[in-house]
């Protein structure tokens, strides 16, 4: 068991105020969905991308501002199921090749052309098809972003209450298996308690790939999101919300469950 500082205490303090305001106020934006979601997950798109840019001057690679932009209209492109989607993210790759092309950049040009398509397609791929689940039922995204909700928050409190197994991670050494395993436990339950929400449409299957996309993959998004920072050599994506870092920070689990989900409900 890991026992708090006061500087962990303050922390967790300010999630929890932060929690309290935004969470109430996030389910009922997340169950109205329409233009305002649209446009807050836009707004997280471009906030995330400028996030990665940041992150990536941190290895001393410049990227195009231009990428923040892009991410914002690929995101619309998923948004609005457009055929033009690929032929965009083409035209994205491409130009980010052509400025090194005429500047005669050539070192580092694989890092900038890799990382410039990470700006894009990361956050707006995530964040898209979050949105996306809303054209599948009315409920699925708060659904999904309770399940999130409870995965982060369990595989918190059951790994510093439980947690003897930790290393397993690199990229989050203080990660334990005990809170991997209970936070899955966890959201399998919340996923059961789904059929009151509508027992149609939650049926079994569904609340296997509910605990499945939040439960496991929700957990890889938090560890990928590790992953890039501690290459990036940084410990917070960056500072705009208090006591949760930046917002790939608060949002990586949903970043990647949200994708799984929707292919998964798109196979099955």
């Amino acid at each position: 068991m890991i026992s708090l500082d006061k500087a962990n205490w303050s922390k967790v303090l300010q999630r929890v105020l932060v929690g309290v305001v935004c969470i109430p106020l996030l389910l009922i934006l997340y169950y109205k969905g329409g233009m305002l979601l649209k446009g807050f997950l836009g707004l997280l798109t471009v906030l995330s991308s400028y996030e990665i840019i940041k992150m990536y001057e941190n290895k001393g690679v410049k990227l195009l501002f231009f990428n923040v932009v892009s991410s914002f209209l690929f995101f619309y492109c998923i948004v609005w199921s457009s055929s033009h989607a690929l032929f965009v993210l083409f035209c994205i790759l491409l130009l980010n090749g052509i400025r090194d092309i005429f500047l005669n950049k050539t070192d580092g040009a694989v890092f900038r052309i890799s990382g410039s398509m990470l700006t894009v397609l990361y956050p707006a791929i995530g964040f898209g098809l979050f949105f996306r689940l809303g054209d599948i039922h009315q409920t699925l995204i708060p659904t999904l972003a309770i399940m999130v909700w409870i995965t982060d928050t369990f595989a918190y409190l059951v790994g510093m209450k439980f947690g003897k197994h930790r290393g397993i991670f690199k990229v989050s050494p203080m990660k334990s298996i005990e809170g991997f395993i209970g936070a899955i436990i966890f959201v399998c339950i919340g996923a059961v308690l789904t059929r009151y929400i509508d027992p149609e449409f939650y049926t079994p299957k569904l609340w296997i790939l509910l605990a499945l996309s939040a439960g496991f993959f929700g957990q890889i998004g938090d560890l990928f999101e590790s992953l890039l920072k501690r290459d990036f050599g940084v410990k917070d994506s960056s500072k705009i919300i208090p006591g949760h870092g930046g917002v790939l920070d608060r949002f990586d689990s949903l970043l990647v469950a949200a994708p799984v989900l929707y292919i998964l409900l798109e196979l099955f």
